[in-house]
């Protein structure tokens, strides 16, 4: 392995970090943003779009 391949390693471990950091704070919500096939009550459903 030379010098690039460990910076594009260094990379994508970072990536991979701010991936999992960004689900763990926003949690994984199973909704999804489509309301028609969400089982909780959606608070954007019923609203008439613009």
């Amino acid at each position: 392995m030379n010098f690039a391949s460990y910076v594009v390693l260094a990379i994508v471990g970072v990536l991979f970090v701010l991936a999992v950091r960004y689900v763990l704070r926003h949690g994984g919500s199973d909704c999804g943003g489509n309301c028609s096939s969400c089982g909780a009550s959606c608070p954007h459903r019923g609203k008439p779009r613009r």
